[in-house]
């Protein structure tokens, strides 16, 4: 409320469609809600192996007259527990609000993922959990300590140390080459997801941390106010003239792993339509046509690496190579 980057000045349009989560023990509805205005929190989560838990045109139906939490994996459980205790009446998760087994609705609607995660008035980050079937609200080990004393009455009391824990937020994820990296910042996917997000709150192995477009804060030092030291800062990508950020973001992405190489491009494709639209700018194939002299000289790190299906990417991009 007091961060005029963060202010909601206007109703955000909903996606095609949501989870109307409801209230403790009602049921959960897919409902449609194209068209309409509103406030909704969106889910990012590794889908990991278990996927029966998804829209298709044999469950759409279901799902629309309603089901029980006790139904969804953990991952979606814990997500709907969150968006109810924050007082926000629905929740958008891919697996669910996308027909999965619909080419023409996946290809529409996954066009429209940045402007989800955009819209969204929070996203809730999955960090710590590489399946659905894990979930995020779990104990968490090596937080606190129980220090058992007496007070001068003699009445025992118990304190709770917690260790201040400095190698968890993502900053230092990124400059450490994510030696601490948690499932989720491992996945292509995400990445959009957390620069195209109006504010994150990111369950982690240690602790939650918190990031809008003016304050990152964790738990491990919430004393430590830190002023501009956002990550959802999509003007970092570009300033005019320059794509050095764009050609950052580009070495994180390709570290990440992606599950259908088709992907490669859509994965990304919010992030890219946002800078086109800010500087005005050509995109091709993972480049920019004002910058492609220096967007040329792309080299491949890693040692491991392979070219991919020529209709995966033009052999001139860094996307046609696997590294």
């Amino acid at each position: 409320h007091h961060h005029d980057e963060c202010l909601d000045k206007d109703l955000r349009p909903m996606p095609t469609r949501v989870l109307d989560v409801g209230q403790k023990d009602s049921t959960i509805k897919l409902v449609e809600a194209r068209e309409r205005s509103g406030t909704f929190i969106a889910l990012s989560h590794c889908w990991g192996g278990t996927q029966g838990f998804r829209t298709t045109a044999e469950t759409i139906e279901h799902f629309k007259s309603g089901f029980d939490i006790e139904e969804a994996p953990a991952t979606f459980q814990d997500a709907i527990i969150v968006t109810r205790l924050l007082g926000i009446p629905y929740l958008w998760i891919d697996s669910l609000c996308i027909i999965q087994d619909d080419p023409a609705d996946w290809d529409e609607e996954s066009s429209r993922m940045g402007s989800v995660y955009s819209f969204s008035y929070l996203t809730i980050a999955a960090s710590r959990a590489a399946s659905d079937s894990e979930g995020f609200l779990k104990p968490r080990q090596h937080v606190q300590h129980l220090l058992r004393i007496n007070s001068p009455e003699l009445q025992p009391a118990d304190i709770y140390l917690r260790l201040k824990n400095t190698r968890n937020s993502y900053n230092e994820l990124q400059s450490s080459g994510f030696r601490e990296a948690e499932p989720l910042d491992l996945r292509a996917w995400t990445l959009q997801e957390r620069w195209l997000s109006k504010r994150i709150l990111d369950f982690r192995t240690g602790e939650v941390t918190w990031w809008c477009q003016k304050h990152g804060k964790k738990e491990s030092a919430m004393e430590q106010s830190s002023e501009n030291a956002s990550l959802l800062d999509p003007t970092k990508l570009y300033s005019r003239g320059s794509y050095l950020g764009w050609y950052s973001l580009l070495e994180d992405y390709t570290r990440r792993s992606i599950t259908f190489v088709s992907d490669i491009f859509p994965a990304l494709s919010g992030l890219a339509a946002m800078v086109a639209q800010h500087d005005k700018t050509t995109y091709l194939a993972g480049l920019w046509w004002e910058d492609m002299a220096l967007g040329l000289c792309w080299h491949v790190s890693s040692q491991s690496s392979s070219s991919r299906d020529p209709y995966t990417a033009p052999t001139w991009s860094w996307a046609s190579v696997d590294g």
